[in-house]
Order: structure tokens, then sequence, then C-alpha cells
């Protein structure tokens, strides 16, 4: 079985203004989603964004999904997207085959 991760981003915090610049991002929430065809599931997190008075500023109005998504790339700790991964892969191969459900005796009733 084969999973397909995608990010997708949910939501940018802004600070009005900072150091006179107006709407600046400083943190992504994004939602991390394996799918396998038939099963989903995904991990919610969030990603700060430093200050960099060195890069060319883009405003709000102007960003586009795949320059965030890089700041989630750049920005992110990677054990925390390998952590996610391995949540979802787990989750997805326990939707694929799950547990059988029993019922046996209660303990206390075997004479």
């Amino acid at each position: 079985m084969t999973i397909t991760y995608t990010t997708k981003i949910t939501s940018i915090d802004c600070w009005s203004t900072f150091k006179s610049v107006n709407n600046l991002a400083f943190n992504v929430w994004w939602n991390y989603i394996g799918s396998d065809g038939t099963n989903e599931s995904n991990v919610i997190g969030n990603t700060f964004v430093p200050y960099d008075s060195t890069t060319e500023f883009v405003p709000y109005e102007q960003l586009t999904e795949e320059e965030v998504l890089s700041w989630v790339q750049k920005y992110t700790d990677p054990t925390v997207l390998t952590d996610a991964q391995a949540l979802i892969t787990s989750r997805i191969n326990e939707m694929a085959t799950p547990p059988l459900v029993i019922n046996p005796t209660l303990p206390w009733t075997n004479i």
C-alpha cells in the first residue's frame, strides 16, 4: 500500500504591524494529510516563521500557497514531519487491517 502525503495551509497568523511592516506573517497553521486512496489520516501543526530583514518582504495579499509551503519545509523541525508521517502511516495501517473485536467470557464468571 502506497501512502501519499500532502500539506495544506489552513491559516496564517500575522502581526498587525511589526518593524513598520503591516500584516507580517509569523505563524503558519497546516494540516499534514496521508491517504492510501481508501483510508486517510491527518496531523495538524504550526510553524513559526522568523522575521528576516535581509529578504524582500512580500505583502500578505501577494503571498502564494507555494511560498508559504516553502516556509513550512524550511522552518519546521524535520523530526516533526517525520513523526507526523509515522503517526499517519500507523493510523492508516490500522484502518486497513483493523484488530478483531472479540467478546470473551468475563473472567469472574469462570466457574
